[in-house]
């Protein structure tokens, strides 16, 4: 899921169809039983969120608080090992600094633009 960071992270829904991009990049949103969102296949856990109040302006980034509705988690194996190559491993903020694919202050970095030579 690394190569979506800056997608979900550093962009806004008002001006991307993140879901269609994903699939572009190769994943694909599923649909389940569990919620009526369309959910990205293979995150350690899914949360619903719902805004209280509106949205504040704190300068370098928005303050927005809210609300959870659910949570939803799939079986996760605690007996599976994972290493830094393993597809299934969760992104943990300091795997995705290391990564550089976003900043000390948790900002999604954009990535750097393709060039054909």
């Amino acid at each position: 899921h690394a190569p979506l960071t800056y997608l979900l992270g550093g962009q806004t829904g008002q001006d991307v169809d993140k879901q269609k991009r994903s699939s572009e990049l190769g994943f694909q949103w599923q649909s389940t039983a569990a919620v009526e969102e369309m959910l990205l296949p293979g995150c350690s856990a899914y949360i619903r969120l719902v805004l209280v109040g509106d949205i504040t302006n704190a300068g370098d980034h928005d303050v927005a608080i809210c609300r959870l509705e659910k949570t939803l988690a799939p079986e996760l194996r605690a007996d599976k090992e994972v290493d830094d190559d393993d597809v299934s491993r969760p992104l943990m903020s300091a795997f995705l600094r290391e990564k550089g694919l976003i900043s000390n202050k948790g900002q999604a970095i954009a990535p750097e633009p393709q060039t054909d030579i």
